[in-house]
């Protein structure tokens, strides 16, 4: 999107008004299309004009202009000019607020329709804001890069237009109930994973045949009492002195996130596979799916999960292996593709008898001094070689 300037002279005046506009892809080639107008005289384009009324069906993606209702008169714009002079000299910024990244991961949540599943979800209750409200909140904030609740509690919230565009006062947004609206939309995973599914079917036509899977983990600082899965284990933050948990994260290759879960901090990876594979088909079924993950995971599901998981993984033939990649000779980066071949397959060659080595021992004797070979393991004697 964009801010295009238009000027207009009327009876010898000079008019100036702003419209944000966007580039769309037609079968006639790309042209701009106007989102809003801003700052214009009433009665030129009504169509294009939108203004905080109309904020909702912006943010929605819907047209701005109003259904009128069969037989209904249309109301007249009211007259005279919708603008004011203004000495520019005693015009001064208060309250500067950051609009467009918030503006735009709003209207991305809401054309997702989020907001609408969770409140047909969570039913309401005394609490002062809506946890579909708060739900929006956190996720836009996460779209705006912001690592904690505290941060967006203390300093984002409040220098951001989402308490304007959303209508709640940044006094009434708290670390307490972000952290509490995080409790209630982990009671809705299941749905909220389902929902996002089906919208990136329709949207990008997802089939969901390539999947990959990873685990990263979380550490706590404190004992961490009250969690089960809380537990010392392999840290990837060097925080081997803290509990942590493992999360387990399915996504497709466009990096659109599908599933998670949540395993036990001191869980190794590797043991992690049975079960997310069969989730993942319990959920959307045993399609040709190809699944990404590291080779250390790979190699330990080739032995250890059942023969129902393997097929998921390797395909059918789960007996052939796989072939081998190794780099080239030089470091060149070719990579040659050359067949692992089993124990089976591999013909054991005979083994070479060692020569026995003959070790000479110096004998004094009668006769003068000489040397006598040792004996050798079949008890006979090599014969030393004649001296001239």
């Amino acid at each position: 999107m964009f801010l295009r300037r238009h000027r207009k002279h009327a009876a010898g005046e000079t008019y100036e008004y702003w419209t944000l506009c966007e580039s769309v892809r037609t079968a006639a080639g790309p042209c701009q299309k106007v989102v809003a107008t801003l700052g214009k005289l009433t009665g030129q384009e009504p169509q294009a004009e939108a203004g905080w009324d109309q904020l909702e069906a912006l943010l929605e993606g819907r047209s701005a202009a109003r259904q009128m209702e069969l037989g209904q008169a249309a109301v007249a714009a009211p007259e005279g000019p919708r603008w004011e002079l203004v000495d520019v000299r005693g015009v001064r910024v208060e309250r500067a607020r950051d609009f467009g990244e918030a503006f735009l991961g709003l209207a991305l949540w809401r054309r997702l329709g989020l907001h609408t599943l969770l409140a047909e979800l969570i039913e309401p209750g005394e609490e002062e804001v809506p946890w579909a409200t708060v739900a929006g909140v956190l996720t836009v904030a996460r779209f705006c890069a912001q690592r904690s609740e505290l941060a967006i509690a203390e300093r984002w919230y409040q220098h951001s237009a989402l308490a304007d565009l959303l209508g709640v006062s940044w006094e009434k947004i708290n670390d307490d109930r972000l952290y509490r609206g995080l409790d209630v939309l982990a009671a809705h995973k299941e749905r909220l994973c389902a929902h996002l599914m089906e919208r990136y079917r329709s949207w990008f036509g997802v089939q969901f045949e390539f999947l990959l899977y990873d685990v990263t983990s979380t550490f706590f600082e404190g004992q961490a009492a009250d969690n089960e899965k809380a537990a010392r284990g392999y840290s990837r933050d060097s925080r081997p002195d803290c509990k942590q948990v493992c999360i387990g994260l399915v996504c497709t290759p466009e990096g659109l996130p599908l599933s998670y879960e949540v395993f036990a901090g001191n869980r190794a990876d590797v043991s992690t596979v049975e079960e997310i594979v069969r989730t993942m088909e319990e959920k959307y079924g045993v399609p040709r799916r190809v699944w990404v993950m590291d080779r250390g995971m790979v190699s330990f599901a080739k032995h250890r999960v059942p023969a129902r998981a393997r097929r998921a993984l390797f395909g059918r033939h789960t007996e052939e292996p796989a072939p081998a990649v190794r780099v080239g000779a030089f470091g060149k980066g070719r990579l040659e593709r050359s067949p692992k071949r089993t124990r089976s397959q591999t013909a054991r060659a005979p083994r070479r008898a060692r020569p026995r080595a003959v070790r000479l021992v110096p004998q004094h004797g009668a006769r003068g001094q000489g040397s006598r070979p040792a004996r050798a393991a079949n008890g006979s004697a090599h014969q030393p070689a004649h001296r001239p």
